[in-house]
């Protein structure tokens, strides 16, 4: 039995197992399967021999299609793992929530959101720490059938590309600090491997290992039976990641409309608003970079020096976009909104994550988060276009800020 999450009268579906916890199985455009059996996997257990806690939880809220599910490993270190993936428009965020038993020792790989691409890629678009800063001199690099390439530590986004276009995207969510600390031991160090195989693309990622020269601890107790491996601290550790996917026929263009461009206010919460803004006969242009913030809401660079726009991670921005947003909406329910402004970067500033010393983090699943929750606010007869800049837009998940949710009515 599966459980389908449908997306437009089917223009692309995720399908989970009934009977099995963790991601997705399969998600498909249309009868193009795209990705397979996204898993994790722990001392070689697979997410096949986790005993559900019960049913998935499948529900819809805010625009989103959500699926829930947990379960436990009935032999070895017995760990757990909750599962979350939050579907919009062309996207899952999702979370893992794993608990590590006491005394349970890391012997082989650990992978986490490890998945088949089937069918043949052409080339690929990584997106790392070092190029980042640089998104007009990204390149794409091509993939030989044989290709076997391996990232330490994790790109921030990877996507993939087939012959006609269609491309799936595989990124980090916020909280780079945890992906860098994997299991919090010394292990081998997180990593993606890409493998082209006959099947398609392999990409295993691998959350911890036991190190090659590994020396188990002196027993302090006679009868004590030494670890095998490093052993994690006995606490949940959670992850998050996006997935995104797009083919060229998904994007529409935008209606040809004379644009007023709308600021934020200097002195207050939103925008200032002409009077008379009739937004059925024009589109409204917001740069949401261009919001009021004061130093701590900026994004902040190494070294500690603020950068100059604003880290989506925090709540004042959030708040401060969300009333602009109320603000157009009740202008009408019909309109297009050109928003500029909405493209992801990393911070370091800790305080953005309710931590007290810097975190390494970057706002691509804020924004996602965000653009849903605007097309919601302003409803269907709104249309919403975020123009990105070179490099940025060929994302899938910002290049699908275009597209209505699917979840919200």
């Amino acid at each position: 039995m599966t459980l389908d999450i449908i997306y437009d009268n089917g223009k692309w579906t995720a399908t989970h197992a009934e009977k099995r916890c963790g991601g997705p199985s399969s998600i498909s455009l249309g009868e193009n399967e795209l990705l397979r059996d996204l898993h994790l996997s722990i001392d070689g257990r697979g997410e096949e021999k986790l005993v559900p806690d019960g049913l998935p939880h499948v529900y819809h809220k805010g625009g989103l299609a959500i699926f829930e599910s947990s379960g436990a490993f009935a032999t070895g270190g017995r760990q757990r793992v909750h599962t979350t993936c939050r579907y919009g428009a062309n996207y899952a965020r999702l979370v893992w929530d794993l608990t590590w038993t006491r005394g349970a020792a890391v012997t082989s790989p650990v992978e986490l959101g490890s998945a088949l691409l089937p069918g043949q890629w052409t080339r690929l678009l990584a997106v790392t720490r070092d190029n980042v800063a640089h998104p007009d001199q990204w390149q794409w690099q091509d993939l030989s059938a044989d290709a076997t390439l391996e990232w330490v530590p994790l790109p921030l986004a990877l996507v993939l590309e087939r012959q006609d276009g269609t491309r799936l995207e595989y990124s980090l969510g916020f909280d780079l600090w945890r992906w860098d600390g994997g299991l919090g031991m010394e292990t081998v160090p997180p990593s993606l491997r890409l493998t082209v195989t006959g099947e398609g693309v392999r990409l295993a990622r691998f959350l911890a290992d036991k190190p090659a020269d590994f020396q188990p601890p002196k027993p302090t107790r006679e009868g004590e039976v030494p670890p095998l491996g490093p052993v994690p601290e006995c606490r949940e550790y959670r992850f998050c990641a996006v997935l995104a996917w797009l083919a060229p026929q998904m994007l529409a263009d935008a209606p040809l409309l004379p644009v007023v461009n709308v600021p934020f206010s200097a002195n207050k919460p939103g925008l200032e608003l002409p009077a008379g803004l009739d937004s059925a006969a024009t589109a409204i242009g917001v740069d949401f970079s261009a919001m009021p913030c004061v130093e701590s809401y900026l994004r902040k660079q190494a070294g500690g020096i603020p950068g100059t726009l604003p880290c989506w991670e925090h709540d004042r921005v959030l708040n401060n976009a969300k009333k602009a947003i109320r603000q157009l909406a009740a202008l009408g329910s019909t309109g297009t909104l050109i928003a500029t402004g909405l493209t992801p970067d990393l911070c370091l500033d800790g305080h953005h994550c309710d931590k007290k010393s810097d975190r390494l983090h970057w706002d691509l699943e804020d924004l996602l988060a965000f653009v849903s929750w605007a097309k919601t606010q302003l409803g269907p007869g709104w249309q919403v276009r975020c123009p990105q800049p070179q490099g940025w837009d060929q994302l899938p998940s910002l290049a699908g800020f275009a597209l209505p949710n699917g979840f919200d009515y």
